[in-house]
């Protein structure tokens, strides 16, 4: 009896061992996206959770009519949804003082919502941002989210100009961009511009994605460049680009588009921006959902990314 004990007993520190444990020690936590990366990513923006250690604000969005603003935790399956608690930022008329804690469907209840900007899962910052009311993507109509299937997505409209900025990431040898999103065929299609540009020195509008359902881009790249590749308009899309040393690939929903070995790493140095773009001298706006982004100075393991974020977004 005391062997089996004793076994029973070297299982489960071995379990443990091998797990990051929660405050229940028979409560363990499962591995998100970012823990299984090769590389730490610079930026790691979701409405989801995907870091396991991380334990911040996912979002900070304003309801439209009070023009009250909450910082949105995950609620306990991991998602920003009615239920996420959060702290009000911005009382506006709402009546609820600052620092006050609540759900999210407690302070919208049947208002329309904005997003205000992604908080960064790797250091807790507010990364991707937008602090002017006018030009904010939508993320709630009438007390209810924005979705894509079945989860909850920020609606970048271009006859808004809604868009976010994320300041200057540094420079890197190597630079790979994952973004979860889908596309609207709007047109005319001089007033959409990119899901994610500026990542790249080309000079030109960084896209990845106009009406037309053609990539152009030069993301993390010296060069800019014409994928003919239609990358889906009106269908749920993963795409990842990869900008390295020896090669620049662009993968949608896990089959490869395009590859070259044209060209340089070279980020851009100003700001970067979700859905706009100002470096070739006109300014277009993106038009679509868009639910998550990462980026990572360096090359990853695509294929399991794709896996990832296909199960979680259900795509």
């Amino acid at each position: 009896m005391k062997k089996k004990l004793i076994l029973i007993l070297l299982l489960v520190l071995s379990i443990a061992s091998q797990a990051q444990i929660l405050g229940n020690p028979f409560v363990f936590k499962p591995k998100l996206l970012v823990d299984s990366l090769t590389a730490t990513p610079v930026i790691a923006i979701s409405f989801n959770r995907i870091k396991s250690d991380y334990t911040g604000y996912l979002v900070r969005i304003r309801a439209a009519t009070s023009n009250a603003e909450m910082d949105v935790e995950a609620d306990g399956n991991g998602w920003v949804s009615l239920k996420s608690p959060g702290k009000v930022t911005a009382s506006g008329s709402s009546g609820y003082a600052v620092g006050t804690y609540l759900s999210v469907a407690t302070l919208v209840s049947s208002q329309d919502a904005y997003l205000v900007g992604f908080y960064n899962q790797m250091d807790g910052s507010l990364v991707a941002y937008n602090f002017t009311a006018s030009t904010q993507p939508k993320v709630m109509t009438g007390g209810v989210f924005e979705t894509m299937g079945g989860k909850p997505v920020a609606r970048f409209n271009s006859a808004n100009s809604n868009f976010l900025t994320i300041n200057y990431i540094g420079s890197a040898t190597s630079l790979t961009g994952i973004c979860t999103y889908k596309a609207f065929a709007v047109p005319p299609s001089s007033s959409n511009g990119p899901v994610l540009g500026d990542f790249g020195t080309d000079g030109n509008a960084d896209s990845w994605t106009w009406t037309d359902g053609v990539f152009y881009d030069g993301f993390g790249r010296s060069n800019r460049f014409v994928c003919t590749s239609n990358s889906g308009i009106n269908v749920p899309n993963i795409t990842v680009i990869e900008s390295s040393s020896t090669a620049y690939t662009l993968r949608v929903n896990s089959i490869q588009k395009y590859t070259t070995t044209t060209g340089t790493v070279q980020v851009y140095s100003g700001p970067h921006y979700l859905a706009r773009t100002s470096k070739s001298g006109s300014t277009y706006y993106w038009n679509g959902w868009i639910g998550e982004v990462i980026i990572v100075k360096s090359t990853i393991n695509i294929p399991l990314v794709e896996a990832n974020v296909k199960r979680r977004w259900e795509l």
